[in-house]
Parts: structure tokens; sequence; C-alpha cells
């Protein structure tokens, strides 16, 4: 999934600035792919979820961005996210279709 096609999705959810999105996203280049620490953060801000202090119990804690890590704990606290194999986050991984279904269920 782009950085586009997210934004688009949280804009039409929302009926917010696609512009807005895609900043929250990962800044402004629309047909990079968007990673799942960057999906998270940006669909947190659009949920208006709050960010959740502190490590998240994932494996790959410590590879998750400092800018993006409150809001993946807040949405693993909150059960919308679970880790993949071996308990990690994967998070420099590309955001998927599948997933975006998952968290925006």
């Amino acid at each position: 999934m782009t950085v586009s096609e997210l934004a688009g999705a949280l804009s039409r959810l929302f009926g917010g600035d696609a512009a807005d999105a895609i900043e929250t996203a990962g800044g402004t280049d629309a047909s990079a792919v968007v990673t799942r620490e960057q999906a998270i953060q940006a669909i947190a801000a659009a949920f208006g979820v709050e960010a959740a202090a502190g490590a998240t119990p994932f494996a790959d804690d410590s590879a998750i961005d400092p800018a993006c890590k409150p809001y993946v704990n807040a949405f693993q606290k909150l059960g919308y996210i679970r880790g993949k194999d071996s308990g990690r986050f994967d998070p420099k991984a590309g955001f998927t279709y599948a997933e975006a279904a998952q968290v925006l269920e």
C-alpha cells in the first residue's frame, strides 16, 4: 500500500484532507510504500487515539521509530494489532491491504 492509497482511505473514512494524511503517513512522496509503523501512526492520528508511552511488547521494539512507537504501543494495547511470527512487529515492512482492512474495520 502506498502513502497515497492510505491517505485516500483515511480521507474517505474521516472526510479529512489527503495532504494532512500523507504528511502524517510519512511525508510528501505519495508513491512510496507506507511502512507498518507509519501506517499505524497515521491511522491513530485519524482516529484520535491517544499515544501510549513506554516500550511495546514486540521483540523488535528497538527498531520502531520513536515518533511512531507510542501509537504502535497504543494500538497493540487496544488489540488492533498483533505481532508477526516470533513476536515481532516488523515496523519497516510495507503495510498491506489485508492489514489495512483488519485495522480499519
